[in-house]
């Protein structure tokens, strides 16, 4: 990253954190995204993940198809015969047709038990709280992902959010792609009246599930 880029970006989370712990701390939300866009926000304001789309990305083609067809697909227990035994970096599985990158996971089995678990999290807060609570983000990776664009905007979902590189010029990359998600997400305070209007009107979050310190949650 530039050095103007790194500064805009890391002014912008220490900014946005205080201000997502202010709003969103007594909000019941769930964050389904196609890379790691979204997973600081469990941190910061100590939740549990509800979600098991945690340290991974879809390809946007995978991840539509994905939604599309959510409630079956999150229904599926993951297990060995999903995965692609010839990787070798990291866990691969595969689900319905779509291919799940499992990049910040050690081995097939911490992928295994970590989506499982947080896959019966978010079937509860379904339960709990339909899928119009959930948060769906999406972004660009590069110009050949328009089409994908154009079926993620018509998928009939309450909360979506589209993040492309027209946002800011600090969101593009050495090569003139968009950055990671975590970087996306560290920079959001350039796009925070749309990020956070799609957090408006969530259900409140119970009393007796008050926030507990970081490192007793089970993530």
């Amino acid at each position: 990253m530039y050095f103007s880029q790194k500064i805009v970006i890391k002014l912008s989370s220490f900014i946005s954190k205080r201000l997502d712990c202010l709003f969103f701390k007594n909000k019941e939300f769930c964050i389904i995204s196609n890379n790691c866009w979204g997973n600081r926000l469990y941190s910061i304001v100590k939740r549990e993940y509800n979600t098991p789309f945690v340290g991974l990305y879809l390809l946007p083609e995978h991840y539509i198809k994905f939604i599309n067809n959510l409630e079956s697909n999150i229904s599926i227990e993951l297990k060995d015969k999903h995965f692609n035994s010839n990787t070798t970096n990291y866990p691969i599985a595969d689900i319905n047709g779509c291919t799940i990158h499992f990049l910040h996971y050690k081995d097939q089995s911490e992928a295994i038990d970590k989506w499982n678990r947080r896959r019966l999290r978010l079937i509860s807060h379904i339960n709990s709280h339909g899928l119009h609570s959930i948060i769906f983000k999406f972004c660009v990776l590069d110009d050949n992902s328009a089409l994908a664009l154009k079926e993620f905007d018509a998928l009939k979902f309450t909360r979506k959010i589209i993040i492309t590189k027209s946002l800011s010029k600090y969101f593009i990359d050495e090569n003139g792609g968009i950055i990671n998600g975590l970087e996306l997400f560290k920079g959001r305070l350039l796009y925070y009246k749309m990020y956070i209007s799609i957090f408006r009107n969530l259900p409140r979050r119970a009393k007796s599930r008050a926030a507990v310190p970081a490192h007793q949650l089970d993530k």
